[in-house]
């Protein structure tokens, strides 16, 4: 990228608008990515109605195809009965993480709408479920899962947990981002066939953790 005339920025700008600095690094929705002017190699741009960054990876950005989506970290929200999905959208539901497979109307739960939401987690008897500092989590498991006499496996994990935007970090294979991270033995009782209820303790007292359930 050339550019001819290079003005040395020696001192702090202060912002008197509410607004971007560049204009073009913000717009409403892709379709007005096509229209945008000064267009180089991997301008980075954010579209408000996708709530993501796009950045131009070929061509002069007159095609929707030169630009490319930039993501660098999954979000984990809590499935919300008022809340429309964007294709793509990760949410967890019942312990289990589903994805949005096209735009999806509000009210639509994922487990009884898997046409539109597939599972992620590779089973539907496979679940996770996070906590945030507490000393006891309560699990509904989805009540199609096969129910047999034995407790459900479950394997806990505590550490330290990472937010990005209010959400929950993820790492590439769907299991949240945890530091100094250890597997333990909780305390786990079984309310119903498709209620749990797990229980931290140390020295016999309650004790609040953070981290995710596994189950299956």
């Amino acid at each position: 990228m050339n550019i001819p005339n290079k003005l040395p920025l020696v001192n702090q700008l202060e912002r008197k608008y509410s607004g971007p600095a560049v204009s073009e690094t913000l717009v409403n929705t892709t379709n007005d990515l096509l229209s945008l002017t000064y267009n180089y190699e991997h301008k980075l741009v954010w579209v408000k109605d996708d709530e993501s960054f796009y950045f131009l990876n070929s061509g002069d950005g007159t095609n929707i195809n030169n630009w490319l989506k930039f993501q660098s970290s999954l979000k984990l929200d809590q499935w919300n009965v008022s809340k429309t999905y964007k294709t793509g959208y990760l949410v967890y539901f019942n312990g289990i993480l589903y994805q949005a497979k096209q735009n999806i109307s509000a009210g639509m739960k994922p487990n009884e709408h898997t046409d539109i939401w597939q599972i992620i987690t590779g089973q539907q008897n496979y679940g996770m479920q996070i906590f945030d500092n507490v000393d006891t989590v309560n699990i509904t498991i989805d009540d199609r899962i096969p129910i047999t006499n034995n407790l459900p496996e479950f394997t806990v994990y505590i550490g330290k947990l990472f937010k990005i935007g209010g959400n929950y970090e993820m790492n590439g294979d769907g299991t949240v981002k945890l530091g100094d991270f250890e597997i333990i033995q909780p305390d786990i009782e079984r309310i119903s066939n498709t209620q749990y209820t797990i229980k931290f303790y140390e020295n016999g007292n309650l004790k609040k953790l953070s981290g995710y359930v596994i189950f299956e």
